[in-house]
């Protein structure tokens, strides 16, 4: 007996000494560097590129196919839209309702997209539906019919689309303003209108598919539960795709020179103003793309930015405004947007302004700045909790032609951040003129 009693001491003493203290907040740790899981980058057996991230426990792949054949590359944006969209309306083996049933039966999802830059076809499935998948891809990317019947039912969509976008100030706004900073015909300003939608026809978006994604280069990345067996599933069907190499010549588009950098259309119906500040600025692969995203994200880029204090909570102008940046793959820009009150646009403009100068006239405190830099490890870290989240982050780094560990120093960059730097930058790209749009 006396044993067990000094026994249970023993475990409640031992018990008490690892009790939380509860009272005390647990320490905080500085975030450091980190590597990121780093793909497994072969080639397959037609010769492309291919990346396979291996990371995730539970059974389940993404496939991403990514193509060189964005707007950029396009005759048009419409034909660039069309031809992504047609592709699952129909192929020699199923048509529209036929694949998306397929799909829907192994629970899976796929999307072929297309943007400015890049297209591609993305899919996720669990791993034991993986050929079936991949074979679907495949046959997308080789037997699209683009059947008459269903792009009428598209354009309609389209046109509906476009008729509600038209009814909303804050679309009209925005398409303004890309169509100032860049041009009304250029692949990054174009707005895709009723009548051009309407002048879709069939035979271009076959000869689009031709030179744009069918028997085209492109790239592979693979994200999940990922081994041999899949790698050599990708081989025996995405590396069986014919490609031809087409001619390696650069396309440009001419950004035509700003006439006037202020426009403004009255709606009288409309219950609010939609404000859009914008103007060109560096790209994701300057070496100063990172002081710059802080810069931004301390005047507009966090519930806590300078605008949202300045606009929303001490003005109360606005119930929201935001400075966000546009990167494209031969251009960045940034954009400043808000909704006011018709009377009080000219007020919410001048206190916009009065935030932008004043960051290129006087440093940034260190408080604000280790709070913002705190904002954006943590951000980064927090984006970074899936497979499939590794995979867009290796998507960016291919697309944009940055080193393959860009992102294993993204902290270190973070907190080298000066507010030297950040007042050398904001006088270099806020003091100039803003191109400005109000609809309202």
């Amino acid at each position: 007996m006396y044993f067990c009693k000094k026994f249970k001491a023993k475990i409640t003493n031992a018990k008490l000494k690892f009790m939380l203290d509860r009272t005390q907040p647990p320490a905080i740790q500085p975030l450091q560097d980190f590597a990121l899981i780093k793909p497994v980058n072969t080639q397959l057996k037609n010769g492309m590129p291919a990346h396979f991230i291996c990371a995730g426990v539970q059974p389940i792949v993404s496939v991403q196919l990514i193509f060189e054949a964005g707007s950029w590359f396009a005759p048009s944006v419409d034909i660039n839209h069309f031809t992504s969209k047609m592709m699952m309306e129909g192929t020699k083996k199923h048509t529209s309702t036929q694949l998306t049933t397929e799909i829907d039966g192994y629970g899976a999802f796929l999307e072929v997209g297309t943007a400015m830059d890049f297209s591609s076809i993305d899919f996720q499935c669990l791993k034991k539906y993986l050929p079936q998948m991949l074979a679907l891809a495949c046959e997308l990317l080789t037997e699209a019919t683009f059947p008459a019947q269903e792009l009428d039912k598209l354009k309609a969509i389209s046109i509906q689309n476009i008729k509600i976008n038209n009814q909303k100030t804050s679309a009209l706004a925005s398409n303004k303003l890309r169509s100032m900073l860049f041009g009304e015909m250029h692949p990054y300003g174009y707005t895709m209108t009723e009548e051009s939608v309407m002048g879709v026809e069939i035979a271009s978006l076959k000869a689009h598919y031709l030179t744009a994604w069918s028997q085209q280069p492109f790239r592979v990345i693979t994200a999940g539960d990922i081994g041999a067996a899949e790698m050599q599933l990708i081989d025996d069907f995405v590396g069986n795709l014919p490609v031809i190499q087409p001619d390696t010549k650069t396309l440009t588009h001419q950004i035509d020179a700003l006439t006037t950098t202020k426009h403004y259309t009255e709606k009288d119906n409309a219950v609010q103003t939609s404000i859009r500040l914008g103007r060109h600025v560096l790209g994701r692969n300057h070496p100063d793309f990172v002081p710059f995203n802080l810069l931004n994200t301390i005047l507009g880029g966090f519930f806590g930015s300078r605008l949202m204090k300045n606009i929303r909570e001490e003005k109360g102008l606005s119930y929201g405004i935001s400075a966000s940046l546009g990167m494209l793959k031969n251009a960045g820009y940034m954009v400043i947007g808000t909704d006011v009150k018709k009377e009080l646009r000219q007020q919410a403009t001048d206190e916009i302004y009065k935030e932008i100068h004043k960051l290129a006239q006087e440093p940034v405190s260190k408080d604000e700045l280790d709070l913002v830099k705190s904002y954006l490890k943590g951000s980064f870290i927090g984006s970074l909790n899936t497979p499939f989240a590794l995979a867009d982050r290796y998507r960016n780094a291919y697309t944009f032609d940055l080193p393959e560990d860009y992102y294993d120093y993204q902290i270190r960059r973070i907190e080298q951040v000066s507010s030297e730097k950040l007042l050398e930058l904001a006088s270099q790209y806020y003091l100039d003129d803003f191109v400005e749009v109000m609809i309202g």
